[in-house]
């Protein structure tokens, strides 16, 4: 009996000793503990975000995609899911739950697998904020001593706000807000009752349960989560049996929504906040607000990636995946992955064994479909397809795919307000995926025929008038080496004295050079140098007329805008503001403007008066004439008397462009080859339609031409000779003249008309006017 007391008190002695030990340790331990206090002013990591104008959100960058939101913003729904699923006596403990805890020790030696888990969503937090996830006994001791400091300092609203917020879901997303967005492209109170239960069923196993890689496994666990939220009585009978037939397809469109087309804009953005902040630039949660129209910058990037597709290009297939892959699914699978959706709808496919005429291809994912030629293929452009073949698709019904294939010319649409110079729209190429390089802002090509509106400006400016005669006749130059220079005509026809407003309507190359032999070479030069047209008067010599000088399409565009600006160039700018985490502003108006110039420098970007008012809206009521019945004739399909614009084409078609503008916004389309290949069309077929597509979903309904200068003054000429019109002249046109040419040129006819009015040759009427 004495020998029992004694065991007893000795293991008492040994069990009090150890429970001091384990005190003590755990008091040691927690000396080593992080201060869970910092929880209360928690900063999260955040993505950089850009934004169009309207706050719509182009691109965002970072390897954590976060949308921090606040517990009173989430829905109950959500909150009463999870706690259902992750911890159900989460408002009963601090911070352990003894319950669950047994029930996992029960588990583990009844079946003798870890069926169970027993933290809670506090140590969740804890082990989230300051933890590793490696299992190790220690670890597992401070998870249980932060959970209790947790419970100790935070209400357990603001401990579901941090899980919440914090927790991963998958797919770099870190919080229930930014898994929305990636999975489904909503908000989350936009979800339904299935994608609530999608995302509550992750934090067990994101990458297991990632519903756009793991649909299926996805589904049984959103299945389970819909099983817990009907037994806990959070949804009824009903509400469970629908959400439960509604299926998890839609996460893939969701994901393809997410493709805005604003890359090459969202990289310069990018560019510039890594300039300033470095790497730092992407977890701070930069938001750039950017001057784009999210309307018009979709309308740009998807007008300009169907023109190149409708170019007429010769069809060819590169890639076989039989010869390279053999029959293997999975690696057809894994090649296909590397090309996304265009904005057009084309994706890649593989041609399978055909057993008839039909043609049947294989897509990502498994799905087999049929697909069709285009109408518009001629048999005879139709490319021999081998079983294999890399092709790409859009489909065009429920069971049919239409052939369609990658463009190898490139483009860009440049679109910017004529008076701030703020960019609207803008696209640097056929896809940014496809190529980084931005075309709209460092590609400068030779700019053709749409230098001649600024010819004309400088004539004007030098003296001539509209009606002034010029000779459309042959030119022969030496060029100094032994070989002569004979510009051309498009039509290589010759008109012979024309007017100016006639030849810059019909494009006249020969009237452009004779322009400029008579204005002079250097000053024809500088003058253009000022639009940002880059050209070299010794170098280019006359071809200089021609539209041998260099240009952006973002210059270009620039260079336009002073035409419906009153003469004056705006300062081009595609930053609004820049705010940090909290929406405040983080830069003056200064600040912005050296981050736009660190990635977009442009020579002379300040506001310029160049030309007169008067006389920019003379050559504007010319390339109004342009569009009305010139070499743009095309774009009256728009029907609208308020809309000017240029054509261009340089030698061998190696470059198109249009360029047009209305009285507040100017485009610019530029079509080319990267390896400067020559084109089969020029600018009136193949950047004409481009513009046209594009103008036609951004025009405001009210028609606003530009607003005419009040010494503007409209007088009737002889159509022939562009003197003014005298008594019943049947062959008259109307011109327009400010009121000072007017005077001179009534004095100077005046003159003509005492006494040899009927004698004055060609020549003389070359030279008076």
């Amino acid at each position: 009996m004495v020998f029992i007391f004694r065991m007893m008190l000795w293991c008492g002695y040994r069990l009090m000793m150890g429970l001091i030990c384990l005190i003590l340790s755990l008091m040691v331990l927690s000396l080593f503990l992080p201060n869970v206090s910092s929880l209360k002013t928690v900063t999260y990591r955040e993505p950089l975000q850009i934004l169009s104008r309207e706050g719509v959100l182009l691109a965002e960058y970072g390897e954590v995609k976060r949308i921090p939101i606040k517990i009173d913003h989430v829905p109950k729904l959500l909150i009463k899911a999870l706690i259902a699923t992750e911890d159900q006596r989460f408002y009963n403990h601090h911070g352990l739950d003894w319950v669950g805890i047994g029930r996992a020790v029960v588990s583990l030696f009844t079946t003798g697998e870890k069926r169970q888990g027993a933290s809670t969503l506090t140590m969740q937090v804890a082990r989230n904020f300051y933890l590793t996830r490696e299992k190790t006994f220690f670890r597992k001791i401070n998870e249980v001593l932060l959970a209790f400091m947790i419970e100790r300092h935070l209400d357990k609203n603001a401990i579901l706000e941090l899980y919440v917020n914090k927790i991963f879901l998958g797919a770099r997303s870190y919080g229930f807000a930014a898994a929305a967005k990636t999975y489904f492209g909503k908000h989350l109170d936009e979800l339904s009752v299935s994608e609530i239960a999608v995302l509550v069923g992750l934090p067990k196993a994101p990458s297991s349960y990632n519903p756009i890689e793991k649909p299926l496994r996805a589904l049984e666990r959103r299945n389970v989560v819909l099983g817990k939220m009907r037994e806990k009585k959070i949804i009824d009978h009903d509400q469970y049996q629908s959400a439960k037939d509604e299926p998890i397809a839609p996460v893939l469109q969701a994901r393809q929504k997410q493709s805005t087309g604003a890359g090459y804009i969202a990289d310069m953005a990018r560019q510039a906040a890594y300039q300033k902040w470095g790497a730092s630039a992407y977890e701070k949660g930069i938001k750039m607000v950017t001057s784009i129209d999210f309307h018009s910058q979709m309308s740009a990037q998807k007008s300009l990636a169907i023109g190149l597709e409708r170019m007429p290009e010769k069809w060819e297939i590169e890639n076989n995946y039989i010869q390279t892959y053999g029959l293997d699914a999975i690696a057809w699978h894994k090649a296909l992955s590397q090309y996304t959706t265009t904005i057009t709808g084309l994706r890649p496919a593989v041609v399978l064994p055909q057993d008839s005429q039909d043609i049947w291809v294989y897509q990502k994912g498994g799905v087999c479909t049929r697909v069709v030629w285009p109408e518009t293929v001629k048999q005879t452009d139709k490319p021999l397809l081998k079983d294999g073949d890399l092709v790409f698709v859009r489909p065009i019904s429920d069971h049919t795919w239409q052939l369609g294939r990658l463009p190898k010319a490139q483009g860009a649409l440049v679109s910017l307000e004529s008076s701030t110079g703020y960019i609207r729209a803008l696209v640097g190429g056929y896809q940014f995926q496809q190529s980084h390089f931005n075309r709209a802002v460092q590609s400068t090509r030779q700019v053709g025929s749409a230098i001649k509106p600024f010819l004309y400006a400088k004539a004007l400016e030098q003296g001539y008038t509209m009606a002034s005669l010029m000779n459309d006749m042959p030119i022969v130059e030496s060029t100094g080496d032994g070989e002569d220079w004979r510009p051309k005509n498009v039509d290589h026809d010759f008109k012979g004295l024309m007017r100016l407003r006639e030849s810059l309507v019909f494009s006249r190359n020969l009237v452009s050079v004779r322009l400029v032999q008579a204005l002079g070479l250097p000053s024809v030069a500088r003058f253009l140098q000022q639009f940002g047209i880059k050209a070299d008067s010794q170098q280019d010599g006359l071809s200089l007329a021609l539209g041998v000088g260099q240009a952006s399409p973002l210059s270009l565009a620039r260079a336009y805008a002073g035409f419906s600006n009153d003469g004056r160039l705006p300062s081009v700018h595609w930053l609004y503001d820049v705010v940090n985490r909290s929406g405040q502003s983080m830069l003056g108006e200064s600040e912005i403007t050296d981050l736009e110039q660190s990635v977009l420098s442009m020579e002379s970007n300040q506001t310029e008066q160049l030309v007169s008012p008067e006389h920019t809206y003379i050559v504007s009521d010319v390339l109004r004439d342009v569009i009305k019945r010139g070499t743009a004739r095309r774009a009256r399909v728009l029907n609208r008397p308020d809309l000017y614009g240029k054509t261009g084409t340089t030698n061998q078609n190696k470059d198109a462009w249009f360029s047009g503008f209305s009285a507040d916004q100017v485009s610019v389309v530029w079509v080319g080859y990267d390896d400067y290949q020559s084109l089969k069309g020029g600018g009136a077929s193949v950047a004409l339609p481009i513009w046209i597509d594009f103008v036609r979903s951004i025009l405001p309904s009210k028609v606003t031409p530009i607003k005419k200068p009040a010494n503007i003054v409209s007088v009737r000429v002889d159509a022939k000779s562009g003197r003014l019109a005298h008594g019943q002249n049947s062959r008259t046109v109307f011109e327009l003249f400010t009121q000072q040419e007017l005077a001179q040129l009534s004095s100077a006819h005046e003159e003509q008309d005492d006494g040899h009015h009927e004698d004055i040759d060609e020549q003389n009427q070359e030279q008076l006017f």
